[in-house]
């Protein structure tokens, strides 16, 4: 095999091993500083900090990647109670996006690999498998559908994902526990011009505001 035949396989062997010595390192990083790092990876595990309560108080995840089915088996209700709805929704984007891209791997590659790579220009080594070995311009039209096919997938999930989102959201906001919540009826302003600190100047702004409070000393906020 010359090197111009072979230069597109080395050029993946080569972007393969770079990518894969250096997602290694990160991940070796992750699985030491972890258990070392609760504070970041595991706040609310902690018994000293005081902004967050007992009933909010999570144990510990396992060792290792003992952790991945440990997050994986918890119900949904037990994510959303603990990680709000942001983590919660978070998570399912992350799990959405893994799903259709294990769906496209299943969906083209048995179909449109033998295409590329069969009765084509015959070249050699990653170029066989790629678009520009195919010579029968009919065999593009495998590759127009499968298109259409994965495209409508992916509009679909991501219909379906916003359906979702707007029916929980609005359950858990209109819900008596939620109600219940300070957090569900405060709003936070920062970076407020000077004018906004007069007396009354936020009430006349708010009129229907229950109450007003500056936080001018964060001294002992940053302290905890």
């Amino acid at each position: 095999m010359s090197s111009t035949d072979s230069s597109s396989t080395s050029a993946f062997v080569s972007t393969f091993i770079f990518s894969g010595i250096v997602g290694g390192i990160f991940l070796g990083l992750f699985m030491y500083f972890r258990p070392k790092n609760t504070r970041v990876y595991e706040p609310r595990t902690i018994a000293d900090i005081q902004t967050v309560t007992e009933e909010e108080r999570l144990q510990s995840a396992p060792q290792g990647f003992a952790w991945i089915p440990y997050l994986l088996y918890k119900p949904h209700s037990y994510v959303m109670q603990h990680a709000a709805l942001d983590g919660y929704f978070f998570l399912r984007y992350v799990g959405l996006v893994a799903s259709l891209s294990v769906i496209a791997c299943f969906l083209l590659f048995p179909i449109l690999l033998p295409v590329n790579a069969t009765n084509g220009e015959n070249l050699k080594g990653f170029e066989l498998l790629a678009l520009s070995n195919v010579t029968n311009h009919n065999r593009y039209f495998a590759h127009v559908f499968l298109s259409w096919l994965l495209f409508g997938l992916i509009i679909y999930a991501i219909y379906k994902e916003l359906y979702y989102y707007v029916m929980v959201r609005h359950a858990v906001q209109t819900s008596p526990l939620y109600d219940g919540l300070l957090s569900s009826r405060t709003v936070v302003m920062t970076e407020l011009d000077s004018t906004f600190s007069e007396a009354g100047e936020m009430e006349r702004r708010f009129p229907a505001a229950s109450k007003v409070m500056f936080a001018r000393n964060h001294s002992e906020l940053q302290d905890l």
